[in-house]
C-alpha cells in the first residue's frame, strides 16, 4: 500500500526531467530565428560592394603594433618601475641629476640625453629604439617638438595619433586615425564588427571589409535584425563579439519566460492532481479492505458468539479458577461484536457520525470508564455533548491507553468546559509539543505504534463535530468536542 504513489513520483520525475531538457530548447529557438537573420545578413555583405578592403598583411605594413596602439599614447607605468619614471621625468625637466639605470630604459637614457645636449640622433636610431618613450608618445614626436624640420624624415616612427590627416584623405591610416580609442582597440584585438561613424567594418581572413551606410543599412533591415555595438547588462539573444543581435520586433522575452513559467505551472498542477488522486485511490483501497475484514469478522465474531453462549450454559460446570477468564471473554466477545457493528456504520455513515446520544455530563462518563483504574480524575469544569458513546469511548480508551504504554509518569484525565467546547484531556509526564502531532496521525509510520490508533481517533472525533489537539511538555492529548 505504501508504494501505490511510486508510479506517481517516477511519472513526475520523467516531466520535470523534460521541462528541464525543455527550457533551454525554448531559450534556443528564441536565438534560432536571430541565427538565421544574422547568417543571412553576413551573407549578403560579403556579396555587397565595398568601399575598401584592409587585408591583414596591409594592417601589419602600415605601422608597427606599438605605433597603433592607444595605451602606448600613456605613461608606461605597467612596464616601467614608478620611481625610474620619476627620475628620468625629473631629468628631462633640469637635464642634470642621475638618470634611472633600468635596463630597459637604456633608449630612454640615450634619448634624454641628447635632447639636453642639442645632439641629433640618427633617423635609424628612431627604427631600433621601441619607437614608444616610457612617459608615452614616441620619441619622434618628442623630437620635432624641437626640430619640426625633420617631420618628412621621421614621419614613418609617429604613433598613429600623433600624425595629421586631411579631412579629403581616404586611405586606409586616414581611416584607422578616425576610429576612437576604443574602436581602434576592438579592431586590433579582431573584433566581428566595428561601426566607425556611419561605416561598419566586417572582420573577414585578418582584414577587415568597410562598407558606406547605404549599403550595409538597407540589409540590415532587410533581414528585420537591430545591432547594438556594445552589449548592455540586459539579456542578449545573440551576442557576436563586444555587440549583440536582435530581430528589429522579437517575441518579447517575457513571453518566452510567460510560457515557460506556465509550463512549470501545469506541470505542477498535473503533478498535485495526480498525488490528490492517488491518495484518494489509497484511502478508497484501505477503505475497501475495511469494509472486507468488517464482513469477513462477522462470521468468527458470530461463531465466538455462539460458543460463549455453550459456555455460559455450562457455566456451573466450570472450575472456579476459569470464572473471571470467562468473563474476560465474555467482556471481550461484546467488545468485538460492537467494534464490527460500530466499523460497518462508520463506513456506510457517510459524513454523519453514527449513532449519536445526547451525553449531560462528561465528566460522570470519564468517572465511570476510570473506576476500574487508578488513573485520577480533574474536573475542572464540565458539559454535555451530543456523541456516538462508543466511538467516544474507543478514542478515550485509545488515548488512555497510549498514555500508560508511550508515556512517562503518572497518568492522569482532566475536564474542562467553556462556552463553546468540552475538553477531555488524558496527561502524562512526556515531552511531546504540538508539532509532533502531525507526525503521529500518519498511518504505519508511527514509531511508537501510534499512527493507526490515532488516526482513527482524529477521524472519528471530526465526525462527532469536534477535533483532536495536542499541547506540551508534559504531553496533553485532547478531546474537544462541542458543548451541546
Amino acid at each position: 500500500m505504501q508504494t501505490l504513489g511510486q508510479p506517481g513520483r517516477e511519472v513526475g520525475v520523467r516531466v520535470w526531467l523534460g521541462l528541464l531538457w525543455l527550457c533551454p530548447w525554448l531559450l534556443h529557438a528564441a536565438a534560432g530565428s536571430v541565427d538565421q537573420a544574422y547568417q543571412g545578413f553576413r551573407q549578403s555583405m560579403l556579396q555587397a560592394p565595398v568601399l575598401m578592403v584592409w587585408r591583414g598583411e596591409d594592417l601589419q605594413r602600415a605601422l608597427p603594433l606599438p605605433l597603433l596602439q592607444p595605451a602606448q599614447m600613456e605613461p608606461q607605468t605597467s612596464r616601467y618601475p614608478l620611481d625610474a619614471l620619476q627620475q628620468l621625468y625629473r631629468y628631462q625637466q633640469q637635464c642634470q641629476g642621475p638618470l634611472p639605470d633600468w635596463p630597459g630604459l637604456q633608449a630612454a637614457v640615450e634619448f634624454e640625453r641628447a635632447r639636453c645636449e642639442n645632439r641629433a640622433l640618427p633617423d635609424a636610431w628612431y627604427a631600433r629604439s621601441g619607437w614608444i618613450h616610457p612617459g608615452g608618445g614616441s620619441y619622434a614626436a618628442r623630437t620635432l617638438q624641437q626640430a619640426p624640420a625633420r617631420r618628412a624624415a621621421l614621419q614613418p616612427y609617429l604613433h598613429l595619433r600623433e600624425r595629421v590627416f586631411p579631412a579629403s584623405q581616404q586611405g586606409m591610416l586616414a581611416q584607422l586615425s578616425r576610429l576612437n580609442d576604443a574602436q581602434l582597440n576592438r579592431l586590433l584585438d579582431g573584433e566581428p564588427w566595428i561601426q566607425a561613424g556611419d561605416r561598419l567594418l566586417m572582420a573577414q581572413s585578418g582584414g577587415y571589409r568597410v562598407y558606406a551606410p547605404e549599403v550595409w543599412q538597407p540589409l540590415l533591415a532587410q533581414q528585420d535584425l537591430h545591432w547594438q555595438p556594445e552589449r548592455d547588462e540586459g539579456f542578449c539573444p545573440y551576442p557576436v563579439g563586444a555587440g549583440c543581435w536582435r530581430l528589429s520586433e522579437p517575441t518579447p522575452r517575457w513571453l518566452w519566460y510567460g510560457i515557460i513559467l506556465l509550463l512549470l505551472l501545469g506541470v505542477s498542477l498535473a503533478m498535485l492532481l495526480q498525488r490528490l488522486w492517488l491518495r484518494r485511490r489509497a484511502a478508497r483501497e484501505r477503505q475497501l479492505i475495511l469494509q472486507v475484514l468488517t464482513h469477513e469478522l462477522r462470521t468468527p465474531i458470530a461463531s465466538l458468539g455462539l460458543t460463549i453462549e455453550g459456555l455460559r450454559a455450562r457455566f456451573d460446570h466450570l472450575p472456579a479458577e476459569v470464572h473471571p477468564l470467562f468473563a474476560r471473554l465474555c467482556d471481550d466477545g461484546v467488545r468485538l461484536r460492537k467494534l464490527a457493528e460500530a466499523s460497518r456504520d462508520y463506513l456506510q455513515s457517510g459524513a454523519e457520525a453514527a449513532a449519536m446520544q445526547h451525553l449531560p455530563s462528561v465528566a460522570e462518563w470519564a468517572r465511570q470508564r476510570l473506576d476500574e483504574t487508578s488513573v485520577p480524575l480533574e474536573v475542572i469544569c464540565d458539559g454535555a455533548v451530543q456523541v456516538s458513546p462508543y466511538w467516544l469511548a474507543t478514542c478515550f480508551d485509545n488515548l488512555l491507553r497510549n498514555a500508560q504504554q508511550h508515556g512517562q509518569g503518572a497518568v492522569r484525565v482532566q475536564v474542562e468546559a467553556d462556552r463553546k467546547w468540552v475538553r477531555l484531556k488524558i496527561m502524562d509526564q512526556g515531552a511531546l509539543t504540538a508539532r509532533a502531532l502531525p507526525a503521529l496521525l500518519r498511518p504505519f509510520q508511527s514509531r511508537q505504534g501510534m499512527g493507526l490508533g490515532l488516526t482513527i481517533v482524529e477521524a472519528m472525533i471530526r465526525r462527532m463535530g469536534g477535533h483532536l489537539s495536542l499541547s506540551g511538555p508534559p504531553t496533553c492529548f485532547s478531546l474537544v468536542l462541542p458543548k451541546a
